[in-house]
């Protein structure tokens, strides 16, 4: 078999996908996408993420609120995976209906150019792929001070690198990013990491378990934000990085379903090579990343034109009640059913957050509107079983 022609006898290489390992490890390391086995980040890391997306905003090209004319963008960057799967990604986005009108996104991916030459500006490609992404800024119409969120999945070129060396360097390097990511763009709040498609199939560059371990990688560049790391601060004077989350795990064990179902076909989702994605595996890529971005409570505020869960207001258990509606100068918003708030949030017609209250585990809570324009305004609800809940509320002139 020739270099770089895809093994598609390879449908599994027998690792369990990171989110699927719970309580167990692998190589010493705990499972769970974030902490203590977990796949749903630690309530204050979610606390943090939701207020800088309630903060992000229209802004004109000098980086100033505008909410008339201004943009918010999502830049993505990485390699020639990241390029396809978030070109593919955003031919899908803007097709969608509900996107917010005032959102950007720009492809930021770029073929061949690794986690090792976007993080060291001695290598001689540094610049090359930096200017590029000014340039792709510029042709979309906005520029890097409008940049507000990331989608980062980078990785290195490997066939026989030690793994040991292989996860240290691309660990160091990826922090190394996030530092460019927040000198770069000044008013960036969030980036969202991604892992790896499965490699198995690939005979060149990036087989098994390179792809595996980049995962873990991601994993433990977040758990080290969570734990307090000075190199990944985001918050006050010493903030050197975004905020980071995950946007979304992708790996899978080839044709082994994982917890979801995701499995990675060959040869139908890879190109010849077996490494990048065919049109059919970058749109599989593009879909879990619009679920996602709908959907995600730190994402949703900012890419949807009105963030909704499509949960009804039918007074059943887990509904938002909002009373009394329409309402004038207070509102009360119950939890319904069993529930208890957590977070509750209030967004104008053009998706902008106007209030965001902490409740921590009330059945319900008062609001008041003043300042607010007359309006409908959507009402959306984080409760403590970690659901989502919203309905719509009417504001009449004083």
């Amino acid at each position: 078999m020739l270099l770089g022609q895809a093994d598609c006898s390879q449908a599994s290489v027998g690792l369990v996908p990171i989110m699927d390992l719970g309580a167990g490890t692998y190589n010493g390391w705990a499972g769970g996408l974030y902490p203590d086995g977990a796949n749903a980040m630690p309530a204050a890391h979610l606390d943090a993420g939701l207020a800088l997306a309630a903060m992000v905003q229209p802004l004109d090209a000098i980086g100033d609120p505008d909410p008339v004319n201004g943009k918010a963008v999502w830049l993505s960057i990485g390699m020639s995976n990241t390029s396809q799967e978030s070109g593919a990604f955003i031919q899908t986005a803007n097709a969608y209906p509900g996107k917010h009108p005032a959102l950007v996104l720009v492809n930021g991916g770029v073929g061949g150019q690794t986690a090792v030459i976007q993080s060291t500006p001695t290598n001689p490609n540094y610049a090359s792929y930096w200017n590029t992404v000014d340039d792709r800024l510029t042709n979309a119409g906005v520029t890097a001070a409008q940049v507000q969120v990331i989608w980062l999945k980078v990785a290195n070129q490997a066939v026989t690198t030690p793994l040991p060396e292989y996860y240290d360097s691309l660990l160091t390097q990826t922090k190394r990013i996030t530092h460019e990511l927040k000198g770069r763009f000044p008013h960036v709040r969030i980036c969202y990491v991604a892992s790896r498609i499965y490699g198995g199939y690939a005979s060149g560059t990036n087989p098994e378990p390179y792809a595996h371990w980049q995962g873990w990688v991601m994993k433990h560049l977040i758990e080290a934000q969570i734990e307090g790391d000075p190199e990944l601060a985001y918050t006050g004077p010493e903030a050197v990085s975004p905020w980071l989350a995950w946007g979304v795990y992708l790996w899978a064990d080839g044709t082994t379903p994982r917890s979801d179902g995701l499995t990675w076909e060959c040869p139908e989702d890879f190109q010849p090579d077996g490494l990048h994605p065919s049109p059919a595996g970058r749109q599989k890529v593009a879909d879990l990343l619009l679920d996602f971005f709908s959907t995600d409570p730190t994402a949703c505020p900012w890419f949807m034109a009105v963030c909704s869960t499509g949960q009804p207001d039918n007074g059943t258990s887990g509904a938002l009640t909002v009373h009394p509606n329409p309402a004038r100068d207070q509102v009360t918003v119950g939890a319904g059913g069993s529930e208890l708030l957590d977070e509750v949030a209030l967004f104008d017609a053009v998706g902008r957050c106007v209030i965001l209250e902490r409740v921590a585990g009330s059945m319900s809570l008062s609001l008041a509107l003043d300042g607010l324009a007359p309006g409908t305004y959507s009402v959306r609800a984080i409760m403590t079983s970690g659901s989502l809940s919203s309905s719509t509320l009417m504001v009449m002139g004083r």
